[in-house]
């Protein structure tokens, strides 16, 4: 059984998962792409947890073809879509182009507090399977992280 048994803290909040039923295979590294997921889902995880009021976190996955020329400016072809969407306390506007720097973080100082790699290492791993991540956030409404990662298409990516 294949599980994200590093994130048990993930039961005190629901957590809804949608897979296409015709979800394409990923090309990469499956340890580096869980720790990609993992940090997501801990963020999501205290994001929400920071709230008061019903907590959710999502996680959808879906086949995408991008185009040639593309906003990400990905090599046009076949990807997995992958969403990470919580309804927790959200990124400040002047603070969501900071997130993926390397020891950025908005947690108070404490002995929960983070090293500010956690987005930082997910965007590097992102980037070396060919993918990019991208980030929408709403101050106390939530926050998606999407992540396009290319599709296994029967030969590795170029």
């Amino acid at each position: 059984k294949d599980t994200m048994d590093s994130s048990p803290f993930l039961t005190d909040v629901p957590l809804t998962v949608t897979l296409a039923d015709d979800l394409s295979p990923l090309f990469g590294d499956k340890r580096h792409l869980r720790q990609v997921l993992v940090n997501l889902l801990t963020n999501a995880h205290e994001a929400t947890s920071a709230m008061d009021g019903p907590k959710k976190i999502r996680l959808d996955a879906g086949n995408l073809r991008l185009p040639a020329g593309n906003q990400w400016k990905l090599p046009e072809g076949q990807y997995v879509k992958i969403s990470v969407t919580d309804n927790g306390i959200g990124i400040p506007p002047t603070l969501v182009d900071k997130i993926f720097d390397p020891y950025f973080s908005t947690k108070e100082r404490s002995t929960q507090k983070g090293m500010g790699m956690g987005l930082t290492v997910s965007d590097a791993i992102v980037q070396r399977h060919g993918g990019y991540i991208s980030v929408t956030s709403e101050p106390g409404q939530g926050t998606t992280f999407d992540l396009y990662l290319p599709a296994y298409t029967g030969r590795e990516p170029a």
